[in-house]
């Protein structure tokens, strides 16, 4: 009658040599957002194949993403994780930063040995990023695949890989900004100009010697083809500029990074 009282006790005494090794565990984890996205990949995924935390973009000549990046404790015990990533090639630069905005350039770091994180306690991670920025000179169809790794320090075998897949897109034409004038109104000028692609445009007023005398309003997303803005002739300061000459600055700035500007001479007479 003893043997079923055995049976569970071996049972019982798994169980608990199972709760103490799952508490004693090393598990570093690794997961990531893209800026403007609204994805998380990787978290609570563990393996070293990218398998189900994989990602990828494509980015225009110049282009660039930039990527929030969590290093993450979770395993049972404290523990420094070693993070490692993929460097640099001809066409994409990486840059790994050591925070989750601005922060120190960790790149040869990274890139090298790896960077050790302090002890971290259970489930608890650092926020660092890196920014992948496409050659402007990259060929269309280039790509790479960039591995983010993070290993425990107590047992370095225990790892944790992403993967970030960058491709240099088709270009469907370089932003331009095209035919800006500047026409006096009774009540100011009107501005117009031409977008060669959708950009978001921020616009400004300039004196003769190209000091700023007015901002034409917040960025804001133009279309492709005409748009037009109104100066009400008033500066900054929020007092009338007074009649003359002036400058009329338009920039637009692709999500992408893409960068155009058009400057004219604008005449004020009211």
């Amino acid at each position: 009658m003893r043997r079923p009282v055995c049976v569970v006790g071996a049972i019982l005494l798994c169980l608990c040599l199972w709760s103490v090794a799952t508490a004693d565990a090393f598990q570093p984890d690794l997961w990531l957002w893209k800026n403007g996205g609204r994805n998380l990949i990787g978290s609570d995924i563990h393996n070293t194949t990218g398998w189900g935390q994989t990602t990828g973009w494509q980015l225009p000549p110049g282009g660039k993403v930039t990527y929030k990046l969590w290093l993450e404790n979770d395993g049972g015990r404290k523990d420094a994780l070693l993070w490692t990533g993929t460097g640099s090639d001809a066409n994409f630069t990486i840059t790994y930063f050591d925070q989750s905005g601005a922060g120190n350039n960790v790149t040869s770091e990274v890139a090298g040995a790896g960077l050790l994180t302090r002890p971290l306690p259970p489930g608890i991670s650092k926020v660092v990023h890196f920014v992948i920025e496409a050659s402007p000179g990259a060929p269309a169809g280039a790509e790479q695949t960039f591995r983010i790794g993070l290993a425990s320090n107590h047992e370095p075998a225990i790892q944790d890989v992403l993967r970030v897949r960058v491709k240099v897109k088709e270009s469907a034409g370089a932003l331009q900004v095209a035919g800006l004038t500047g026409v006096p109104t009774a009540a100011g000028a009107q501005i117009a100009f031409a977008l060669s692609t959708p950009a978001q445009v921020s616009a400004r007023v300039l004196n003769q010697a190209g000091r700023p005398v007015a901002t034409l309003g917040a960025p804001r997303l133009c279309g492709a083809g005409p748009n037009t803005l109104v100066w009400s002739a008033r500066a900054d300061t929020g007092l009338p500029a007074p009649n003359g000459a002036y400058l009329v600055e338009v920039i637009a700035r692709t999500p992408e990074g893409a960068e155009a500007r058009a400057v004219a001479p604008l005449t004020l007479l009211r």
